[in-house]
């Protein structure tokens, strides 16, 4: 490891434990392999460059540095753990490396003037909120492997304007795109299972929603307040239908692709919420 400033840099080993400096451009030493918990939490720095050698971002490494516009992600990391960046107001750009395979709860969370993030495919986990409330986010791409779409993913989101999801995601989590207001389609591909509570909910510019025949669960408020769909279409596997779906989307068509005896006979009151006009049903499959 080179020689660094004991004075600003407190380093054990290969490890980073804090930056102690005022500086407002930092470059942290060649040889550190991990920026641990708080490293840099709410100090002041605008600028920090990570050496290539770094593997692992650590649990609230720069969490509340709210002046942090810029950082580079090293190819070798491998992990960004639980809060790292969390309340990076300023931060704008950020590049995922391909070699990255996991991101952690609330990692971004907070990051209010990112605009773009693509996720690449060696990413297997994506953690609770991890992107929430980053409200201009405007593109996001998610590549490769990930089942799990957690709760809150990209909630508060409130410029996301398109997702590209892959065909890997099984799971829809609770909230996970609730007050995206102007995210205008979205596309679940086959091998979705499950879309949780609330997980689109106000979500008021949706235009278009592509549900996949895999697709057997739909939980309560999963489309609530979303105005804007005109037209919706069930698949036949689609056995479980929460409370209030689709409460407060007045003028939606759904076309049901299953018998209408099999939802009950308080499906209406069931699933179609209260709206200030009855929604239409379409049934295809025979009473």
């Amino acid at each position: 490891m080179q020689e660094y400033d004991k004075y600003q840099f407190d380093i054990d080993g290969t490890v980073l434990r804090s930056y102690r400096g005022n500086e407002r451009t930092v470059t942290v030493p060649d040889g550190v392999t991990s920026i641990e918990y708080s490293a840099f939490s709410t100090c002041g720095v605008t600028e920090v460059t990570l050496p290539e050698s770094v593997v692992n971002i650590g649990y609230s490494a720069f969490k509340a540095c709210s002046g942090l516009e810029k950082i580079n992600i090293p190819a070798g990391v491998k992990t960004i753990r639980d809060e790292a960046f969390r309340g990076c107001g300023s931060l704008k750009d950020v590049v995922l490396p391909e070699g990255l395979t996991a991101i952690g709860r609330w990692a971004f969370t907070g990051c209010a003037e990112l605009t773009e993030i693509t996720v690449p495919a060696s990413v297997t986990a994506l953690g609770y909120s991890a992107f929430s409330d980053c409200k201009k986010l405007s593109s996001a791409k998610i590549e490769g492997a990930v089942t799990a779409l957690e709760d809150n993913l990209f909630a508060g989101c409130s410029a996301l304007e398109s997702v590209t999801l892959p065909g890997s995601v099984k799971t829809v989590g609770k909230w996970a795109f609730s007050d995206c207001k102007v995210l205008k389609k979205l596309e679940l591909r086959e091998g979705v299972v499950s879309i949780g509570e609330g997980a689109l909910k106000d979500c008021w510019g949706l235009e278009s929603v592509t549900l996949p025949e895999t697709l057997n669960e739909i939980d309560r408020w999963a489309f609530a307040g979303c105005n804007g769909l005109k037209e919706i279409t069930i698949p036949k596997n689609v056995a479980l239908m929460g409370m209030c779906v689709f409460t407060d989307c007045s003028g939606l068509v759904i076309t049901c692709n299953r018998k209408k005896a099999s939802y009950g006979k308080k499906w209406s009151k069931l699933w179609l919420g209260s709206n200030a006009e009855p929604l239409k049903v379409n049934w295809l499959a025979k009473k």
